[in-house]
């Protein structure tokens, strides 16, 4: 009865009131509101701009219960090169809209940073955090997609928790470095 919303990309008043549509139209008729766990990849505005513009525009209408990611201090990273300023500065910028907004609207929802080798248990759902930027260490970090994070999702079907799982891996914008 519960969603998992990953990413979200950039923010279109479209795609933010079709995910609404699409959660009240699938949620259990006993929820009051849909009830969302949003996981985010990393810091970039194709990933979380959606995730910002929807969690204060709706705030009155779902049930956020969690929201889990894993986004490095831009001052400890050890870039391969000369850090891009204005890189650095546009990703401090989300870090504060989203604390703002978790703050402000949903001060009951957990806020879960995860690192690689976690385990996080949903009903029907096990999400495996597979790599995250501290996976690099000690190498350089050469961009900001390389603070993605990375995890596989089981989904068990039925009650033989051996049979009929499905699997998804998710890895955001890992690359090669990260991948491997």
């Amino acid at each position: 009865g519960s969603f998992v919303v990953i990413d979200g990309g950039y923010s279109h008043p479209e795609d933010r009131d079709a995910l609404m549509t699409f959660l009240q139209n699938n949620k259990p008729t006993s929820h009051a509101k849909p009830h969302v766990t949003w996981m985010l990849t990393h810091a970039h505005s194709d990933h979380v701009a959606l995730a910002l513009d929807f969690l204060t525009m709706y705030s009155d209408k779902i049930e956020l219960e969690r929201v889990c990611y894993n986004f490095p201090q831009i001052d400890s990273i050890k870039w391969s090169s000369a850090p891009d300023k204005s890189a650095n500065t546009y990703a401090n910028g989300i870090y504060r809209a989203l604390d703002s907004v978790l703050e402000r609207e949903y001060p009951n929802a957990e806020v879960l940073v995860f690192h690689a080798g976690q385990k996080l248990y949903l009903a029907g759902c096990v999400i495996e955090i597979l790599a995250t930027h501290e996976s690099y260490w000690p190498c350089a970090i050469y961009g900001f997609n390389d603070t993605s994070a990375s995890w596989r999702m089981t989904f068990t079907q039925g009650t033989d928790t051996t049979a009929d799982d499905t699997t998804f891996t998710v890895l955001g914008d890992s690359d090669e470095g990260l991948c491997k």
